[in-house]
């Protein structure tokens, strides 16, 4: 691909083929409204605005509008659906980190995985209950809702070292689920987060840090972890100083 003057060089085939993926695989609408039909009406365009955004750095997941369906055991279970053009950038993301991502799955791990299924799951229980009387079934309860982000982004940036992508997935650690009525106060809550991100970037051999606000790639680094809360004026300023003394000990 022709080098550009982006600060990541993304294939602008690949946010192609991501949108042939979600078109395929339907859906309804997110928080904005826009079906997949919608979105395909003016498809260069929209695409490009993703690629854009994700190869300037400056892509932020919006909201998910929350659907709830009733579980078999009684309650609702809250699902958030991202807008289409969210479901291409994601679709980016997991075709980049998926191949090195998946051989890290346990063989008998087969939700979400690539040229595996619930059938395949059913099909291996069945030849193990010939050899086995008994079966083990737990659940994690509220797995997601209750996760610690900053473990599982350790996780995937211990596999993953796309910066990228590493920086769209951080963002989704910090996406709101928003009914379609609470999307635009929703959307400028988002905003303002996103600009308040500090970036905490260790240096050299000592493990020293420092910290700077909005996009952390107005630096070079190898490594950068998203930290809150939102930094004081002394923050600010101490940003600065320790910003200068990490290129003088470069």
């Amino acid at each position: 691909m022709r080098a550009t003057d982006k600060p990541f060089n993304i294939d602008k085939k690949l946010v192609y083929e991501a949108y042939k993926a979600v078109k395929s695989n339907g859906g309804a609408a997110g928080v904005d409204g826009q079906t997949i039909e919608q979105f395909e009406a003016d498809l260069k365009s929209n695409l490009y605005k993703i690629w854009n955004r994700m190869s300037s750095g400056s892509y932020f997941p919006p909201p998910v509008r929350a659907v709830s369906i009733p579980k078999k055991s009684g309650g609702q279970r809250i699902l958030g659906v991202p807008t289409v053009a969210d479901r291409v950038a994601q679709m980016v993301v997991k075709q980049v980190i998926e191949p090195n991502l998946d051989s890290v799955f346990l063989a008998d791990s087969y939700g979400y995985r690539p040229n595996k299924s619930a059938l395949d799951a059913v099909g291996v229980t069945r030849e193990r209950c010939w050899r086995y009387d008994w079966v083990l079934e737990f659940d994690i309860k509220g797995l997601f809702d209750n996760i610690d982000h900053e473990l599982l982004l350790r996780a995937i940036r211990k596999h993953a070292t796309c910066k990228w992508a590493l920086l769209y997935i951080a963002a989704v650690a910090n996406t709101d689920v928003s009914s379609a009525a609470s999307h635009s106060a929703t959307k400028r809550k988002a905003q303002v987060a996103h600009k308040n991100l500090i970036w905490e970037v260790p240096y050299g051999e000592t493990g020293q840090t420092y910290r700077t606000v909005g996009s952390p790639f107005t630096f070079s680094s190898s490594s950068a972890r998203v930290r809150r809360p939102a930094p004081t004026v002394g923050q600010h300023t101490d940003a600065f100083k320790q910003r200068n003394l990490w290129k003088a000990k470069r």
